[in-house]
């Protein structure tokens, strides 16, 4: 009998020795280099910031949130699509990123999300339309400005909408930042610009394998699933 009890009681602490073997096998265990991250302008949180929900509206006109993308990593991006620079230059350096990043790190999945800073003129329609001309796969947020202000901010992004001129035409100014959300949903890592495509890739690629454990993606992304 006290051989038996032994025995469980051996194969139990056999078995949490495994599981944390696999933990710390699955996280990566080192830390950024935040000097290399700095010089790519970006910048990891000491602790990941937790994300109050916030609803807004999809490009099916459906009510969407940024938890709906959690089990994989998120690159939240805000713009408009009257903005004559900045924004369209932008999501051309996040589609060139994207497709290299699908090739080189294909267990580490990254979902685009859009979000505008002008919803009275980027409704969903004329997202989804600009979108695509990107890549199809990016999703696109938009909402009252009040619920788009209230997700901005915890992104460490501001926006103000200007005021229209004599034919009704107005600019948005707004920071030129992105964020990175891991796959919990938690605020990791700010991009601040200018963004080109060869930073944006190296900054993704100092904080995304670094801090990621795989048990952290959804099975519908795990690799080799």
């Amino acid at each position: 009998m006290m051989k038996s009890r032994l025995s469980t009681l051996l194969i139990a602490v056999s078995a949490a020795l495994v599981g944390l073997l696999a933990g710390w096998y699955f996280t990566v265990g080192k830390q950024v280099d935040a000097q290399a991250l700095a010089k790519v302008h970006t910048y990891v949180y000491p602790a990941p910031r937790t994300l109050q929900p916030v609803t807004l509206t999809n490009l099916d006109n459906q009510p969407s949130s940024l938890a709906d993308y959690q089990g994989q990593w998120v690159l939240v991006n805000f713009g408009y699509l009257s903005c004559p620079d900045i924004c369209p230059t932008n999501l051309a350096a996040i589609n060139t990123v994207m497709k290299r990043w699908k090739e080189e790190f294909p267990a580490y999945p990254v979902k685009v999300v859009h979000v505008t800073l002008d919803p009275a003129r980027d409704t969903p329609e004329r997202l989804k339309e600009y979108l695509q001309y990107f890549d199809p796969d990016f999703a696109g947020l938009t909402g009252s400005v009040e619920k788009i202000r209230a997700l901005a901010v915890q992104l460490n992004t501001v926006f103000e909408i200007e005021e229209p001129d004599e034919e009704g035409n107005y600019i948005v100014s707004h920071s030129d930042n992105m964020a990175l959300v891991n796959p919990a949903g938690e605020f990791v890592a700010i991009v601040k610009g200018p963004h080109k495509a060869e930073a944006l890739y190296t900054a993704m690629e100092g904080v995304i394998p670094p801090l990621t454990s795989l048990y952290d993606l959804t099975a519908e992304y795990m690799p080799c699933h």
